[in-house]
Order: structure tokens, then C-alpha cells, then sequence
């Protein structure tokens, strides 16, 4: 072989006087070959391509367990966190308000999970997710966004934004939804939707099913200049608590920052 053709072209950026490193390509694959054989040759690119799958297989399956919720479906604590520093910025730098939802399961111990097994406490958290996210819609958003009379927040039509509505999982039977550009009292449309839709999955299901036993506590909360995240999810804790505590026909919607 000719080691001063033109068009032979050095790999991996070197120019040395092994032969191996300066030939063309398929010219190495050739040499290769007849080293190893070719059928030792597929077998290589086979373990390199199963490598690679398996490498995306890990990397997905790292993600979900980072973000996801395997039970539920809903965002993970730790996604959730990451939504929250996001939102706060988007309302530190552009002024987009946005508002949190804390969401507790009432008895869900003591009148399901001690009473009718496990089992059914994890059908009633799969159930509670899925009624949430039929109910959260960022297309739902209230028209005031859109209004020409409030010009500190974009037009959705001219700016194409993508609001992040998402539910969390924080555990056990708590959960979290953030509400991107939705103040508190559009997040409290949100929570009333949310509980018509579970009075309707009620009225639908029988009297065994056990989304029968499915009953809210929550609490609302916009954040507000000054805030800060700690503060933030204490008050919203504390909203929910309040709530909990006061009569379920008469919930306390109270919607303003500290």
C-alpha cells in the first residue's frame, strides 16, 4: 500500500508513522478483517450497538426514577423542586405570577389504607392523579392573560408561551400542583374544577369503587414579592392544614400571600 496517497486521510486527528492511524477508513476495516475475520468484526458492532442500547436504557430508566412517580405517574419531589426554581425566576425576571395547590387525601390512613389494605390505598393515589390532571389544563388559562389593559403579563398568542402545569407526588398521600402563569384566584377556579370532576367520578362509580372514599384537603397559595421558597411551601402547608381542620362544606379559599 502506498503511504504517500493523497487522499489517504489521518483518523482520530493524528498524523503518525503507524500505518494503522494514517490509512483511509475502509482500508482499516479491511485490514481489521482480515486480523480478526469478519464474522469476529459483526460480532463487535453487535456488543457496540447492545452497548449503546442498553446505555439509553439506563438513561431512561435513570430519568424516570429521578422525575416520575412510579406509582402514580405524577412528577417527583425532585422534579417538582426544579419546576418551582423555574417558575420563581420566570416571575423574578418577567413578572409571570403563578400559584401552588397543596392536595392531601382526608382519612386516607385510617379509612383506607388500615381498612381496605394497601391495595386499594395505591388504586386511590392512581385515581386521585388521574382526576388532577383532567382537571389542570394551561389552556384553560383565565382570558385576563390576554388582556391589553394589563400589560406587565405577555399575550399568549404573541409570545406562544408554554405554561407549566404539573401534579407532584411529594409523598405518601400529599401532593403538589404548580400552576405557571394561574394567580390565586384562577388557581382557585382550578381547585374547584378539580373537586366537580371528582363529584362527578363519584356520581359515575359504583358504590364499591374506591374512588368513593377519595376526599381533598387543600390549600392555596400565590407567590408574592419578598417570598421566599421555604417560606413559601410552609405557608402553603400551613393553608392546607387550616383547611383540613375547618369544615369540608365550606372550604377556606383564601388565595393572598403572607
Amino acid at each position: 500500500m502506498d503511504m504517500e496517497d493523497s487522499d489517504a486521510k489521518p483518523l482520530f486527528g493524528r498524523r503518525e508513522t503507524d500505518p494503522y492511524l494514517v490509512m483511509r477508513e475502509d482500508e482499516l476495516l479491511e485490514e481489521i478483517n482480515v486480523l480478526i475475520g469478519e464474522e469476529r468484526v459483526r460480532d463487535i458492532a453487535r456488543i457496540i450497538l447492545k452497548l449503546e442500547d442498553d446505555k439509553a436504557i439506563a438513561e431512561n430508566a435513570l430519568y424516570f426514577a429521578r422525575n416520575v412517580d412510579a406509582l402514580t405517574s405524577a412528577v417527583s419531589k425532585t422534579k417538582f423542586q426544579e419546576a418551582l426554581e423555574s417558575s420563581v425566576a420566570l416571575f423574578e425576571n418577567r413578572k409571570i405570577p403563578f400559584s401552588v395547590v397543596n392536595i392531601d387525601l382526608s382519612k386516607f390512613k385510617t379509612e383506607i389504607n388500615d381498612v381496605l389494605g394497601h391495595k386499594k390505598g395505591d388504586e386511590a393515589l392512581i385515581e386521585t392523579v388521574r382526576i388532577i390532571r383532567n382537571s389542570v389544563r394551561p389552556t384553560d388559562l383565565v382570558i385576563r392573560r390576554n388582556d391589553e389593559n394589563d400589560p406587565e403579563l405577555p399575550r399568549a398568542e404573541e409570545e406562544n408561551f408554554d405554561y407549566n402545569w404539573e401534579v407532584a407526588r411529594m409523598g405518601g398521600d400529599e401532593f403538589l400542583i404548580i400552576l405557571e402563569g394561574a394567580d390565586g384566584e384562577e388557581a382557585k377556579l382550578v381547585m374547584e374544577r378539580i373537586l366537580e370532576k371528582l363529584a362527578k367520578a363519584k356520581e359515575e362509580s359504583s358504590a364499591e369503587n374506591i374512588i368513593q372514599k377519595i376526599n381533598m384537603n387543600y390549600g392555596i397559595l400565590e407567590w408574592q414579592d419578598g417570598m421566599t421558597v421555604e417560606g413559601f411551601m410552609e405557608e402553603a402547608d400551613k393553608r392546607m392544614y387550616e383547611q383540613k381542620r375547618g369544615s369540608a362544606d365550606n372550604p377556606k379559599l383564601d388565595t393572598t400571600g403572607v
